[in-house]
């Protein structure tokens, strides 16, 4: 039985550097969702805190209590987490969760 070469040693240059230039946007796209997840993370995190001490109930309890509000007013999580954050403190929450990097 004959093997044939794998995919990339078959392809020309110019394929290959396609392949590595969407290998590299994909990457890219990875990492900004990365981060954007860690910023959300971040705000839903003092958003479920805020809960806690006022609700007296713990992590899980205010994770559904912040998921419900979200499913009922069709609203991102992370969303309902930055106003429920901004309202209680007063103060603006982490930085946006869109802002562009620097």
């Amino acid at each position: 039985m004959t093997r044939s070469p794998p995919p990339h040693r078959s392809a020309s240059p110019s394929q290959r550097r396609l392949r590595v230039a969407e290998a590299y946007r994909a990457a890219i796209r990875l990492a900004e969702g990365l981060a954007e997840a860690m910023r959300s993370r971040a705000v839903i995190e003092q958003a479920k805190g805020m809960l806690m001490a006022e609700q007296q109930v713990n992590a899980d309890d205010a994770f559904i209590l912040l998921t419900r509000l979200s499913q009922r007013t069709n609203t991102k999580l992370r969303e309902v987490a930055r106003e429920l954050v901004e309202r209680r403190s007063g103060q603006p929450a982490l930085p946006s969760t869109h802002s562009e990097p620097e």
